[in-house]
């Protein structure tokens, strides 16, 4: 079996050692943007081979290999991991497997279509030693009263100072792996708070986790990551439980300890646990006989994700707590929903209550929602107007992406809500005051949109890492321009499949003029429809689910796709210091391009058939338009209204 190594830290040499040992595994490539580590990894190890080395992964399938390890920050895990499915091959993911529960189902499902394994490390929760512990703690009966501390000392920052939440992200998963095999029952809540420690460096923090669950059982872990070795334990953590008739101890290394509750005067029983092979190999060995066909289910991918649940909880949690919102868990507020999936008034209206959120009594009123979510207004305890949004069965929220960017641009000037609390099945932000400039009379609408090409230059201030599709962090799901300008409809019904060839080679032919293009935050769904405005001013920016990192003009683009022309010649008067050249025009109506054909197939699906032949028109104008080298700001065809979907791009 032949690997491809992903990704050459520092924890590609424990990796290494145990897949070079296993005579049944070739190792065929190094992928990292630091060639010269992958070359230093190499020689250490002494692996040899023609086209060893690589920059990234974009020869991949070329490379011959049946499988990889990523070993990449967290922050790529996703991407990579669908991009190695993608390509036909099994993935063997260090942890975590992603950074969101969505994210995370989504490769599984993925897996599973294209019949490839996806594994997931889970050192410390498979670690031996641990499952004496375990073994122990369930010696005893529940509920139990679980703690546990791992702090580790790291003297260099590496990928983790780029983190914002690096002990959560990176540290807390471990714990979160082993507090599953603890407690088996259905976790209920969860509460995080990341603090940073900047005086010992950019990557030091401590981090407390509260999980309760279906049983009454507690779980209350302390994490860090610090510089010295005052603040150290053991890589496997300090861990005690708690039960109704007993106690367990374990040190994290080699020392066990219970004792009866029954009898309080009974000394504690310590046993010395012998010498086991790391967790790390443990899994790894596991690996390497799955991909040979035997069955190892306890590394498999679909058995993690109540650990990616607790981990997505986590994050949001944390967000919410450093940005002043109250205490709350998810799980406290997962909202009811009716017989028809729309969530019940009076219900949501209890948790919310119950949660702090808003005033006891008080009814949230239904607003005219989207393609994915449920909408509802009320006032806060504190009195200030929320918005409430409950995602429509069958949609997967990106409520932290959301208030990832919010956070982003408030600090840019942008006038955008503050998300108060989110979760993976609710949001809660402040409501900014005014009407879509959208509704507005056009000589009104006009001066407004071009204060809001002025904010949108501040959007596009705000770097990312890729382009496509935003994780929680900020990293994107496609690495360069091409991969994500060449992505089009899966499957694209009907007409849409003529025009998406057709489209995928005028894109190929322009791409060398698009070349050099930095990748910036874009709004991803840019309408007037998201424009707020008292009349006056424009007080929001919303609807920020659809965040991506691209080429600035494709938010342009897709604007002009949908408003009248005098808006976006207005848009385009406040964004532009000058008019724009033709390099701007022709990248302008190549993303227009593209945006039409997700649209198109949008429609097509949908059988809105008036809409799919106007977006077809559009599509077949532009092209008609590139090929005599006229390429324009606002196209030849726009429509009469401007109500559309989210674009899935």
């Amino acid at each position: 079996m032949k690997i491809a190594i992903v990704g050459c830290g520092a924890i590609a040499s424990r990796w290494i050692r145990v897949l070079a040992a296993d005579t049944r595994i070739t190792i065929t490539a190094l992928i990292d943007p630091d060639t010269q580590a992958a070359e230093q990894l190499a020689d250490r190890h002494g692996l040899v081979g023609p086209h060893l080395v690589h920059a990234d992964t974009a020869r991949l399938p070329e490379l011959g290999a049946d499988a990889v390890a990523l070993l990449t920050p967290p922050g790529h895990h996703a991407a990579l991991a669908r991009e190695a499915l993608m390509a036909g091959l099994h993935v063997l993911a260090e942890k975590p497997l992603a950074l969101s529960y969505a994210d995370a189902v989504a490769l599984v499902a993925l897996a599973e279509r294209t019949d490839r394994r996806l594994m997931v490390m889970q050192n410390r929760a498979l670690d031996p030693r641990f499952l004496a512990f375990r073994d122990a703690v369930h010696s005893s009966k529940g509920p139990w009263a679980v703690t546990a501390e791992t702090l580790v000392a790291l003297h260099q920052p590496g990928f983790r100072a780029r983190q914002p939440w690096p002990v959560t992200s990176d540290l807390a998963v471990h714990a979160f792996d082993q507090i599953r095999q603890l407690i088996t029952t259905a976790p209920t809540g969860v509460h995080c708070t990341e603090t940073p420690l900047a005086a010992l460096g950019p990557h030091c923090s401590l981090a407390h986790c509260t999980v309760t669950f279906d049983d009454g059982s507690v779980f209350s872990y302390r994490g860090g990551y610090t510089t010295g070795p005052a603040l150290r334990t053991p890589a496997g953590g300090r861990w005690t439980a708690t039960g109704a008739d007993g106690a367990t101890w374990w040190d994290g290394e080699h020392r066990l300890a219970t004792a009866p509750l029954t009898t309080p005067a009974a000394a504690p029983a310590v046993r010395e646990l012998g010498a086991t092979p790391p967790g790390y190999q443990v899994v790894i060995a596991k690996m390497i006989d799955a991909l040979h066909g035997q069955a190892h289910p306890d590394v498999d991918a679909a058995r993690n994700l109540g650990s990616i649940a607790l981990l997505d909880a986590a994050l949001a949690s944390a967000a919410s707590s450093h940005h002043g919102a109250r205490d709350r868990s998810p799980a406290v507020i997962t909202p009811p929903s009716t017989g028809s999936g729309s969530p019940d008034p009076p219900a949501l209206a209890r948790r919310l209550a119950a949660a702090g959120i808003t005033a006891p009594q008080c009814l949230p009123r239904a607003m005219e929602g989207g393609a994915d979510n449920h909408v509802f207004t009320a006032p806060g305890s504190d009195g200030q107007p929320l918005i409430v949004k409950v995602p429509v069965v069958g949609r997967h929220p990106r409520y932290q992406v959301a208030a990832w960017a919010a956070r982003q641009l408030h600090h840019h000037g942008v006038p955008v809500p503050t998300m108060v609390w989110h979760g993976p099945d609710m949001a809660v932000e402040t409501r900014c005051p005014g009407v879509p400039i959208s509704q507005m009379p056009q000589p009104a609408a006009a001066a407004l949109a071009q204060r809001a090409g002025q904010l949108l230059r501040k959007v596009h201030a705000v770097p990312v890492d890729g382009f496509g599709r935003l994780t929680p962090v900020g990293t994107a799901t496609h690495r360069t321009l091409a991969d994500w300008l060449l992505r089009t409809p899966a499957d694209p019904p009907g007409p849409a499949a003529e025009l998406a060839a057709h489209m995928t080679g005028a894109l190929r032919a322009h791409l060398p003029e698009l070349a050099g293009t930095v990748p910036r935050l874009l709004h991803g769904d840019w309408a007037a429809r998201h424009v707020l405005s008292d009349g006056v001013t424009v007080t929001g920016i919303v609807d920020l689910e659809s965040v991506r990192g691209g080429d600035p003009l494709a938010d342009i683009a897709g604007w002009s796709l949908t408003e009248p022309p005098a808006l976006t010649e207005a848009l385009a008067d406040g964004y532009f210091p000058t008019p724009p050249g033709p390099g701007s025009l022709l990248a302008i109506t190549v993303y227009r391009l593209r945006i039409a054909l997700f649209l198109l197939a949008y429609h097509a699906r949908h059988s809105d058939h008036t809409d799919a032949h106007l977006r077809a028109r559009q599509i077949d104008a532009d092209l008609s338009d590139l090929a005599a080298g006229r390429p324009r700001l606002i196209p030849r065809i726009t429509p009469r209204t401007t109500p559309q979907p989210r674009r899935t791009s």
